[in-house]
């Protein structure tokens, strides 16, 4: 028998030969928006975030991040918000990211208590370690809000909280 390559051989036992398996459909990949103005704590974000599978994009200013918010599709599943950005815009920029993303996660941070009091959903202090970001992210897709604001919250007194700190 000729074991040549070039001839296919039909077995009628077995049937026509396979054809080769598709390729897996392509899945859609999570999209991660990272605003920080410190390079070391958007690297520890973004690389954990690349670690989850998400396509990461970081930016350093508000402006910036208002333009990777507008432009950012119904696959935006996750943003980093760093609340004492520049002139405190990062509030300004999570509730945007809330507004026109309403499905992402959301997770702020903070070295600041007045901020971290302020924020909604979850928050993580600074400063933090990757194992902490980590958690928070966890606790931002499984578990929910984190830190939750009282119901006389209008009322609270920051001045005076933050002239004991």
């Amino acid at each position: 028998m000729d074991t040549s390559t070039d001839d296919l051989i039909f077995d009628e036992t077995i049937g026509e030969p396979e054809s080769p398996p598709l390729p897996p459909a392509p899945r859609a990949v999570a999209r991660a928006l990272v605003v920080e103005d410190d390079p070391d704590t958007a690297r520890i974000c973004s690389h954990r975030l690349a670690e989850l599978g998400m396509d990461t994009k970081v930016v350093w200013t508000e402006a910036d991040a208002d333009g990777a918010l507008a432009a950012s599709g119904a696959d935006l599943a996750f943003v980093f918000v760093d609340l004492a950005l520049a002139g405190g815009a990062g509030h300004r920029v999570a509730e945007e990211a809330r507004r026109l993303h309403p499905a992402s996660t959301i997770v702020e941070a903070s070295g600041s208590i007045a901020d971290v009091l302020c924020a909604d959903g979850v928050v993580l202090c600074k400063p933090f370690t990757a194992e902490q970001f980590e958690s928070a992210f966890d606790a931002a897709l499984f578990e929910g809000p984190i830190v939750e604001r009282p119901a006389d919250f209008a009322a609270f007194p920051f001045e005076e909280l933050q002239a004991t700190v």
